[in-house]
């Protein structure tokens, strides 16, 4: 299992997503989120995407259905799933990722 913890705009707590790989090839996403926007673009809290479509195509790929009813493609969260993706598939470590941004 992969859990990924990041934080939204707008949000006092993380969103949480736990990634499991399933017996069928398949990678079961689980999210916790109090992110509106997030939530609204949701069908459900849990769902199953092929791992290697979600990394390697744009067609048919859930993660970029619920990014098209998020706000702008810069969401956290697009970003957040796909690199859980990559290590639940086992394609690169387990890692602490952080962007730091300042305007100066």
């Amino acid at each position: 299992m992969t859990r990924v913890s990041f934080m939204s705009q707008g949000c006092s707590e993380p969103t949480q997503m736990v990634l499991q790989k399933l017996p069928n090839g398949n990678i079961r996403i689980e999210i916790k989120t109090c992110c509106k926007d997030l939530l609204m673009a949701l069908d459900s809290e849990s769902f199953e995407v092929d791992p290697l479509r979600e990394l390697f195509s744009w067609e048919d790929s859930k993660l970029t259905e619920i990014a098209q009813h998020l706000p702008h493609r810069a969401s956290t969260f697009l970003f957040a799933a796909l690199i859980g993706l990559q290590v639940e598939e086992g394609l690169v470590p387990a890692q602490d990722v952080t962007i730091n941004i300042s305007k100066f």
